[in-house]
């Protein structure tokens, strides 16, 4: 099997040689949880509300003979469609996983060690997408939407908040684990941590680093403000500077491409992370 590392370089060559793919680069925990969350629950929701031969998402999988027991395909049917992989059920049960719905932490923790996650094909989450994975979230988000709208209407919301439910889990990690991505990359000496340098040569960074509670050997990266300002050399910037530069690190013009790609991608997430929780505690809002 390829190495994380090794998955991660072919994903970028492919990238570089073939800008205009419509697909996206979604590996790590990040990833697997954008299959877990966005994707699949968002599926899962649209059959709930339209029916196993919906095709608002995943329009494929809609000519499929799926064996989900609520009609369409589970997640390890949808997965293999996905990233067209051959895992029988077994690949997931021996670990405990409901191929119905799949418990998010366990499910990614699984998918990262023992799958390579790569490139999205995003013209299979919607035909003819081509213009990123932040747009796509957005029309993910669209579906969630509609769907909230027509089960507001039957009275029914009840009926898609477990799925809504599987969804915050999923988004509260994919924005820890980009933010981290964004501040420190894979070993805490990327991103934010290092370009930040380029700005203020004479800074000396502190990441700091946390242990992931769902599995300790994963790490999460973050610059410590307070720290990396109390160890530079004095007069080198003001707290409220670096803040203000981290908080916006991949939305200025000369940050790096992968910064703003993750930027652009955390903002989407976000915003259907936002528009969710308003809907659930307001379920009228409009």
């Amino acid at each position: 099997m390829l190495s994380q590392r090794l998955v991660g370089w072919l994903v970028s060559f492919l990238l570089l040689v073939f800008p205009s793919l419509p697909v996206v680069t979604a590996t790590g925990q990040s990833g697997a949880y954008e299959r877990i969350g966005p994707i699949y629950q968002a599926y899962r929701i649209a059959v709930e509300v339209w029916g196993a031969d919906q095709k608002k998402i995943l329009p494929a999988l809609a000519d499929m003979e799926g064996t989900h027991p609520k009609g369409g395909a589970n997640f390890r049917e949808m997965e293999n469609f996905l990233d067209s992989e051959d895992f029988d059920e077994d690949f997931y049960k021996d670990e405990g996983i409901d191929i119905n719905d799949p418990e998010p932490h366990k499910t990614a923790i699984h998918l990262y060690y023992s799958t390579n996650l790569g490139l999205l094909p995003l013209e299979k989450i919607f035909a003819g997408t081509s213009a990123g994975w932040p747009y796509t979230i957005e029309q993910i988000r669209t579906v969630l939407r509609d769907a909230h709208d027509e089960m507001e209407k039957k009275g029914k919301l009840d009926d898609i908040k477990p799925y809504r439910e599987r969804l915050e889990a999923c988004h509260v990690e994919i924005s820890r684990f980009r933010q981290s991505e964004m501040e420190g990359g894979n070993n805490g000496k990327k991103g934010a941590s290092k370009d930040i340098k380029a700005k203020w040569p004479a800074a000396k960074v502190v990441v700091s680093t946390t242990e992931w509670e769902h599995d300790t050997t994963a790490k999460l990266y973050a610059v410590d403000v307070g720290a990396t300002v109390a160890g530079s050399p004095e007069g080198t910037f003001k707290i409220e500077e670096v803040e203000a530069w981290v908080k916006g690190y991949g939305s200025n013009e000369g940050d790096s491409n992968v910064s703003k790609n993750h930027y652009k991608v955390l903002e989407a997430h976000r915003a259907t992370m936002s528009m969710e929780r308003g809907l659930l505690a307001n379920p009228s809002c409009k």
